[in-house]
């Protein structure tokens, strides 16, 4: 099923330069200050990306209604990037094909397609490649002071490497599997409140994980969200955390996000 999203999500920023929304002129002068994240950001990119281009690209995006899905579309509407919707047939081994392995060489979903008009194709797979790629591209959901940044990436990679993986196994082993394994039931289980407690904490000093709203906040949320939405009192014992999830709820972007792909 293909749908087509207009990239609502008004971008963070004034008016876009050179064709990116959201970079802006001002944040172009501020590039010398900026550090790791634009300087490393504006060379070319998978053979497509030439730093600030006049032209888009075509956006594909492989998805299905995952959390890690949902980080990808997301962002996109945050960014307020027009995109082209795949939804894979998970059930009838889509993911598994020759034609997606070519986007996705072991099957993750997302992945995303970039398509320029000379027909330069570059390929995007698993959640975390696809944020943090569009994040330095564009210049948002990104903080610009390079301590902000280290915690950024902090929060960043503890939702792509620990909170989602933990989530995952902890439905393969006590949903999935006809077989209910206690001792894997009970690993990732503790995995999941370590990664609640530790959430928790952190909110409890900042409004949102980086300090400001940016990617790291998007790693986590889908994963949040589906907890709450299978255990509705799970977040009563984490009050930050369940302040945190109501709050980034209320962003349009974010509810856009959460409704792709269409069920």
């Amino acid at each position: 099923m293909v749908t087509v999203s207009q990239g609502q999500g008004k971008p963070i920023g004034a008016e876009s330069a050179g064709g990116w929304p959201g970079v802006t002129e001002m944040t172009l002068a501020k590039l010398p200050q900026v550090g790791r994240w634009w300087r490393h950001s504006l060379g070319p990119r998978c053979g497509v990306h030439q730093g600030i281009r006049e032209t888009r690209p075509m956006i594909t995006l492989y998805t299905f209604a995952t959390p890690n899905g949902r980080k990808a579309s997301i962002l996109l509407e945050e960014l307020g990037l027009a995109y082209t919707v795949h939804k894979l047939d998970v059930m009838a081994g889509e993911h598994r094909t020759a034609d997606y392995l070519k986007f996705s060489p072991i099957g993750k979903l997302p992945a995303l397609v970039e398509t320029t008009a000379d027909g330069k194709t570059c390929r995007l797979f698993g959640s975390g490649a696809i944020l943090l790629h569009y994040a330095e591209q564009t210049g948002q959901l990104l903080p610009i002071d390079v301590d902000a940044g280290a915690e950024c990436l902090s929060w960043f990679f503890m939702g792509i490497s620990d909170l989602g993986p933990a989530a995952v196994e902890m439905f393969r082993f006590s949903v999935r599997l006809p077989e209910k394994l206690p001792s894997a039931i009970d690993l990732f289980k503790g995995e999941l409140i370590r990664c609640y407690n530790a959430l928790d904490q952190r909110l409890s000093v900042v409004e949102y994980l980086a300090g400001e709203y940016s990617i790291a906040d998007i790693a986590c949320y889908p994963f949040i969200a589906a907890a709450a939405l299978s255990s509705g009192s799970l977040l009563d014992r984490f009050p930050n955390l369940k302040r945190w999830h109501d709050l980034l709820g209320t962003r349009p972007a974010v509810a856009r996000g959460m409704l792709v792909p269409e069920l």
